[in-house]
């Protein structure tokens, strides 16, 4: 998620949200959060407050499937 808006010196800012959940079993090992991913076949559903309800889109804050990821040891220098 993401917003422009006006600060209070008439500056113009970008600010940004990444929305976490709890941590796939792929991704615990390495930290005990995750980005939420929502499915292509839920984009309507997150995006458009129109259509569904609060209930409905907080349940598509949930950690990915296991074998949506993989994790593959990297440098310290990353």
């Amino acid at each position: 998620m993401w917003e422009t808006w006006m600060g209070p010196n008439g500056e113009e800012l970008e600010t940004v949200c990444i929305v976490t959940t709890t941590a796939s079993r792929t991704l615990r090992p390495i930290h005990d959060r995750m980005p939420v991913i929502v499915p292509p076949e839920a984009f309507d559903l997150w995006l458009d407050a129109s259509v569904v309800d609060a209930l409905t889109a907080a349940a598509l804050i949930a950690p990915a499937p296991d074998d949506l990821l993989e994790a593959h040891p990297v440098s310290t220098a990353v």
